[in-house]
């Protein structure tokens, strides 16, 4: 696993990690800061498992629930007091919000 990302601005940090060793050890995320804004460069774990027997299925379930969790708390904490990023021609309606 791995990811990486390609900018022409030096973003204001970059976190890699979810908080649950069985995620962090496999490399699979990188949140780009720019400000508001929060670029998520990630690996999506599939479910087959080596022996193509879904045996990954409750690893995959759980990387997206701790992902989607992890996101939210991001956007309760930025995006939704954020009225527009305008620095990037981007509303924060099209990102979701309403």
């Amino acid at each position: 696993s791995g990811v990486g990302i390609y900018s022409r601005r030096r973003p204001d940090r970059v976190d890699t990690l979810l908080g649950d060793p069985r995620f962090d050890v496999e490399g699979r995320l990188q949140l780009a800061h720019f400000g508001q804004l929060v670029v998520a460069n990630v690996y999506f774990p599939n479910g087959k498992g080596k022996e193509r027997n879904n045996s990954r299925v409750p690893f995959k379930l759980e990387f997206y629930r701790r992902l989607h969790d992890h996101l939210a708390t991001l956007r309760a904490g930025g995006l939704a007091k954020n009225r527009t990023l305008r620095r990037f021609g981007v509303t924060a309606g099209q990102l979701g919000r309403q």
